[in-house]
């Protein structure tokens, strides 16, 4: 087994019969190949080094942005999740009042996914300029 590039730049797994093909490579075993496998499977992430074999190391930190589309992700599950209300309101079958905390929290919702949507443009477009 082969860790590898073949455009001197993106780093992949390749067999033994691809040597000619690659500007570059490290041998590695299988067993080695299952670990990084297994610790990739785990939550690890595999890291290509040119001269030295691959190795497993602790994934970077969700970025501000990832950590404000989580919340946006959470936020909309809970406005499907209490759809309901807003439904029997629509439909006559129940009054604002019957939902009052209800359509606080949905409120609350749509104001915080507003403003975590301002935080993933933010970075979008500080990531577009750099």
């Amino acid at each position: 087994m082969l860790a590898g590039t073949m455009d001197g730049e993106s780093w992949g797994f390749y067999f033994d019969d691809a040597k000619d093909k690659l500007k570059k490579y490290i041998e590695i075993t299988r067993e080695e190949h299952t670990a990084l496998m297994d610790g990739q499977a785990h939550g690890k992430v595999i890291t290509f080094h040119e001269d030295k074999k691959p190795t497993l190391e602790d994934p970077p930190p969700p970025t501000e942005a990832e950590i404000a589309e989580q919340k946006i992700r959470e936020l909309k599950n809970y406005l499907s999740e209490t759809d309901y209300a807003a439904i029997k309101i629509a439909e006559g079958a129940a009054d604002a009042g019957d939902y009052a905390e209800v359509l606080a929290k949905r409120k609350a919702a749509r104001e915080e996914i507003n403003e975590q949507e301002a935080v993933v443009q933010n970075s979008r477009e500080s990531n577009y300029t750099e």
